[in-house]
């Protein structure tokens, strides 16, 4: 009976989005409207969540209770999403799926969040009480795998505001990573700070929606100590001098309305150009209507590859390779 009941959740929810999505023309029903037919992969997965010090958490357990002890994913979750992002959206479900259909025990699940909207710069800014670079490095990383214990191997997956904070983290310390996905990153190619022809021209060339782009930019503007700051932590800046990254998965739709397309583009460029090895796919639609199957598939080609230097799976040891 609990599986007819599930089958039917998934196709009532697969009528109403779609339905939403046609006839209200919202960008949002849209959105979720794309990931529907994931619900078809599989069932999610079952998740532990609980308060940290200063940031809410969950570790999630593979459908069926098997997961990779040797491997953890850290997943980022995108701007207005939760902890809980991970299966409120079912990519978790073709996560899971992918790695089943290779016989392969997936990487345990954790997912972070200090709030709704939040980056990981040095420096607090106005709506950002401390900077929190060096307490997710030093302090969440630390915390979790003090409960589940320190992995041979680390990956990170964020989406959007997620892949932004992915890219901070990945970065500055490629030595605790064996793998990052960022997904519809959200990599702006003018300043965060622009006005006036700047932006106007960031618009144009874009093709992004002048209002989102203007709310997105003040996502993190509200975030960043000041001018001079952003240029320091601007990932496309710090992708110039790029050294010993894992390797790099980057997804953008063509459509995005951000204008985060050209971003990925341009991120794309700068690795290669500095010797990364960088695995790039564009499609068609609007923000994040990716398919993450193809990033779970990049995941499960990269389980046994890149284990952590023992003298360096402590996160808090290592340089900071961009500061």
């Amino acid at each position: 009976m609990g599986g007819l009941r599930e089958f039917r959740a998934k196709c009532f929810c697969f009528v109403i989005a779609g339905l939403a999505a046609a006839l209200s023309g919202c960008s949002r029903a849209a959105f979720y409207a794309h990931f529907v037919p994931y619900y078809f992969a599989g069932h999610a997965p079952k998740a532990e969540c609980s308060d940290g010090p200063g940031f809410r958490y969950c570790l999630h357990r593979a459908p069926g209770g098997v997961d990779d002890g040797k491997s953890t994913l850290y997943f980022l979750h995108y701007a207005g999403g939760s902890e809980q992002s991970w299966s409120k959206i079912p990519v978790s479900r073709v996560y899971y799926a992918e790695f089943a259909r290779r016989g392969l025990p997936p990487p345990r699940v954790v997912t972070i969040s200090f709030g709704p909207y939040w980056t990981l710069f040095d420096a607090p800014g106005p709506l950002s009480p401390e900077g929190r670079f060096p307490v997710f490095v030093n302090k969440v990383i630390p915390f979790i795998e003090g409960k589940i214990g320190t992995p041979a191997r680390r990956f990170i997956w964020g989406m959007s505001q997620g892949g932004l904070n992915a890219a901070e983290l990945v970065l500055r310390r490629p030595d605790l990573w064996s793998g990052a996905v960022f997904s519809c990153p959200g990599w702006y190619t003018t300043s965060v700070f622009a006005t006036g022809p700047a932006f106007e021209d960031y618009v144009r060339r874009t093709g992004g929606a002048r209002k989102t782009v203007r709310w997105g930019m003040g996502l993190i503007r509200d975030r960043v100590a000041s001018l001079e700051a952003w240029e320091r932590e601007d990932p496309l800046e710090r992708a110039k001098t790029a050294k010993g990254l894992p390797p790099v998965y980057i997804d953008c739709t063509r459509e995005d309305e951000f204008g985060f397309y050209e971003g990925a583009r341009l991120m794309d460029k700068r690795l290669r150009a500095s010797g990364q090895t960088v695995t790039f796919r564009e499609e068609r639609g609007k923000h994040c209507e990716l398919d993450a199957r193809a990033a779970a598939r990049f995941l499960a080609e990269r389980v046994g590859q890149r284990p952590l230097d023992a003298s360096t799976g402590a996160a808090s040891s290592g340089p900071d390779v961009a500061k």
